[in-house]
């Protein structure tokens, strides 16, 4: 067998080593950036199976797999593994150990619900686009892909906006997007 199946093979459930995850972790980025999807996926996959739910390593591997996966266009997959990952961030805030998260909570609950929305948008539901893009916002107003896609609402005409702005010449529904705050 090639020896590149052979690594895909252990990095799927063969052999591990628990006090190397760090390092699978890091080859999963390292993957990715080449290009070498299916791989990092399965590096991935194990460093979140094997690492303790709540730990920095396995809650920095969700972030990155789900940023991985959204730049491949599976969003509802993205949104899946960043939603898992933003509540077992919840739980370590319950139990006092926010350090493990490695960034606000809030903003990974921002990039799940604005992963929400592309699915949504994907499958053409734009009330459900604009409800997760809301949820987004509130969570955390100031994520630039948030604030991409909110300034897409604007773009549309009086007519089309009338779903999410209510009176064009009035205040927008969301009234959480700068762009709303600028009228």
């Amino acid at each position: 067998r090639h020896l590149a199946e052979l690594v895909l093979d252990r990095a799927e459930g063969g052999d591990w080593h628990a006090e190397l995850l760090d390092q699978h972790a890091e080859m999963a980025g390292r993957l990715w950036q080449r290009g070498l999807s299916r791989w990092a996926e399965a590096e991935f996959k194990l460093v979140i199976d094997k690492a303790p739910s709540g730990s920095y390593l396995s809650l920095r591997a969700r972030r990155v797999f789900a940023e991985m996966l959204y730049d491949s266009l599976d969003f509802q997959k993205a949104a899946d593994v960043l939603e898992a990952c933003a509540s077992a961030m919840d739980e370590n805030v319950k139990a006092r150990r926010e350090a493990e998260n490695g960034e606000p909570v809030s903003h990974v609950w921002a990039r799940a619900h604005f992963f929400r929305s592309q699915q949504w948008a994907e499958q053409g539901d734009a009330a459900q686009k604009v409800e997760f893009l809301d949820r987004a916002a509130a969570q955390y107003p100031l994520d630039a892909d948030v604030l991409i896609a909110l300034s897409g609402l604007h773009d549309r005409t009086a007519e089309q906006s009338d779903d999410v702005h209510g009176d064009p010449h009035g205040d927008c529904r969301l009234g959480r997007c700068p762009f709303c705050r600028e009228r």
